[in-house]
């Protein structure tokens, strides 16, 4: 069976994560099923099925945490008051990256993450608000000191957890 090297799956994996994201952005609640299809062919590439299952289990719901923080404290707002589908999508492969494209910043000292989280999480939620997938309640300013801190305390957590469980795994 055909195994693809490291580098073919970092560039697959990277790719249909883009495509889970802009498809999202553009599509919201129609890009639900697109979102799977991804989902389910990143997973197939993934070096690792075990280990990135469970680290889908265990990082989602610190995940959902940080969407259902930021909805409650206004920073931004879905149009409904939960989480939509699709969004928990993106997050499902936002953590498939972490064992494969996203694996060196994983690797990174704990400030290097914590700088690298805080700045693009905010432009990616800025990006979406440009196409209507989401609207930011704070001001620019408020918006940014409040979700970068959000992010980089996101990154502390999922890096310490994601560290135990490819070391114990």
């Amino acid at each position: 069976m055909y195994r693809p090297s490291a580098k073919v799956r970092l560039v697959i994996n990277f790719s249909l994560f883009q495509l889970c994201w802009f498809s999202a952005l553009f599509m919201q609640a129609d890009a639900i099923f697109f979102i799977l299809v991804c989902i389910a062919a990143m997973f197939i590439f993934v070096s690792n099925k075990k280990q990135s299952g469970f680290l889908v289990i265990c990082l989602l719901p610190v995940s959902l945490l940080l969407e259902i923080l930021s909805i409650s404290l206004g920073i931004i707002n879905y149009g409904s008051p939960t989480i939509p589908v699709w969004l928990v999508g993106i997050w499902v492969a936002f953590i498939l990256t972490f064992n494969e494209s996203l694996k060196k910043v994983m690797s990174l000292g704990v400030w290097q993450a914590m700088c690298l989280f805080a700045v693009f999480a905010p432009l990616s939620y800025q990006a979406g608000e440009k196409f209507g997938a989401l609207t930011i309640d704070f001001s620019l300013v408020d918006f940014w000191f409040a979700f970068s801190a959000i992010w980089a305390v996101y990154s502390v957590a999922v890096r310490t957890l994601y560290r135990a469980i490819t070391t114990n795994f």
